[in-house]
């Protein structure tokens, strides 16, 4: 990634991020007006630029484009149903 390390959102995203149709990044989740003011202060660059021209953008739209939609998650079948292609995250601690 362009712009290094792991980006933390610090809980004020919501799971689940999407593409923003014709925008750069869009994360549904609660507004917090501190949040954009904390991440610039921490990381040094906006968290939604107006351009998909800079670093942070080009790295979301690489994640984007790695993840993709699970929607037959449940107790029975975690991450999904089927064969996995990849394994399973360790556990958060």
């Amino acid at each position: 990634m362009a712009t290094g390390g792991v980006v933390s959102t610090g809980g004020a995203v919501a799971t689940g991020g999407v593409p923003a149709t014709g925008g750069t990044n869009a994360f549904p989740g609660k507004r917090d007006p501190y949040f954009a003011k904390q991440f610039k202060d921490d990381w040094g660059f906006d968290f939604s630029p107006q351009s998909r021209d800079v670093p942070f953008s080009r790295d979301m739209r690489k994640l984007f484009t790695a993840l993709s939609v699970v929607d037959d998650n449940s107790a029975a079948t975690p991450g999904g149903a089927g064969p996995r292609t990849q394994p399973l995250a360790p556990d958060f601690q």
